[in-house]
């Protein structure tokens, strides 16, 4: 599985797509992140972190300011919070977010 992310975050590397299949460059404000509960998250080196649980919201009402991604299964979940700007990538066709830094600099909680 890590190798099939790798190549879809290395495909990705600084693109986005639209909803309607065109591609364009990834900036925090570019990417619509509130349609992406459920989408995998993987870091920079393409390892899997969890799932998208919700967009969370709190400078502006609607742009989500952070993702909170899920982990783990029964008592060893684990969630993370993925600030908007440490996006690289968003693939809507694959489901796929990519980020710019590695797994271990993203803050845990709960």
């Amino acid at each position: 599985m890590t190798l099939i992310l790798k190549r879809v975050l290395s495909a990705l590397r600084g693109r986005s797509r639209c909803a309607h299949g065109e591609s364009g460059a990834v900036s925090g404000f570019a990417v619509d992140l509130s349609g992406t509960r459920g989408f995998l998250v993987a870091d920079a080196a393409g390892r899997p972190l969890g799932r998208v649980e919700c967009a969370m919201y709190g400078s502006r009402p609607d742009r989500p300011d952070a993702l909170s991604v899920r982990s783990g299964r029964l008592l060893g979940k684990r969630r993370r919070l993925v600030p908007a700007e440490l996006i690289q990538a968003v693939d809507a066709v694959a489901g796929v977010i990519g980020l710019r830094v590695s797994g271990e600099q993203i803050l845990t909680f709960l």
